[in-house]
C-alpha cells in the first residue's frame, strides 16, 4: 500500500509544488505544540476528549487530517478520518486503521486543535455516532475532495468547532456533492 501510495503522490508532486510556489499554502503549520499533553495524560482521565492532527503527506504541501477521540468514562483513544482506501464496514471513513496520532507517510504528524471535557462531549459523540453515516463515504477523490479533509470539515461545520484548517488541506472546500 505505501508504495502505491508514493507512486501516487509521484504523479501529483509536480502539480502540487507548482500550485503551493509562493502561495504560504503550509502557513503558520505547524502550531506550536507546547500546548498539547501526550495523549497518554488523558488515559487516566474520565474526560471525552478529541484531538485534530495534521500531517503533510511525504513532505509535500498537502495536508492529511485525522481525529482521536477518547470518549467518557474510557482510557481507550480511536483514530478517525477520511482515507483512499475503502476498506471496512464505512467505505472510505475509516476507524482505527492506524493509531491515533501516528504518521501514514513517515512525515511529522501535529496536533491542530483539542477540546477536553464538557466542551468535547458534543464533537465526541458527533463522531463516533455519525461518522458511519457521512454523506460522502462512499466515494473519495484525493485531489479535489471529497476526501480526509472534507470529512474533518464536515465534522468541524456539524459540530460548530471553530476551527480553520490551513490552505494545505486540500478538499476542504469540497461541498459534497452526494449528500
Amino acid at each position: 500500500m505505501e508504495s502505491r501510495m508514493k507512486r501516487l503522490f509521484a504523479v501529483f508532486l509536480p502539480f502540487s509544488l507548482i500550485l503551493s510556489a509562493g502561495s504560504g499554502c503550509m502557513g503558520n503549520f505547524p502550531p506550536d505544540q507546547s500546548q498539547f499533553k501526550p495523549l497518554s495524560y488523558y488515559e487516566s482521565t474520565d474526560e471525552p476528549v478529541v484531538r485534530l492532527y495534521g500531517e503533510y503527506i511525504f513532505g509535500l504541501p498537502i495536508l492529511h487530517s485525522s481525529f482521536a477521540v477518547k470518549e467518557a468514562n474510557s482510557s481507550k483513544f480511536d483514530r478517525w478520518e477520511g482515507w483512499l482506501a475503502s476498506v471496512g464496514p464505512f467505505d472510505y471513513v475509516q476507524k482505527n486503521a492506524s493509531p491515533p496520532g501516528a504518521s501514514i507517510t513517515g512525515g511529522e504528524v501535529f496536533a491542530m486543535a483539542e477540546l477536553v471535557g464538557k466542551k468535547a462531549e458534543k464533537v465526541v459523540n458527533f463522531i463516533e455516532t455519525e461518522s458511519p453515516r457521512y454523506p460522502c463515504r462512499h466515494i473519495y477523490s484525493l485531489m479535489l475532495g471529497p476526501n480526509s479533509n472534507t470529512y474533518t470539515e464536515w465534522v468541524l461545520d456539524k459540530t460548530g468547532w471553530d476551527v480553520k484548517l490551513p490552505e494545505a488541506s486540500w478538499g476542504k472546500n469540497s461541498k459534497p456533492h452526494c449528500q
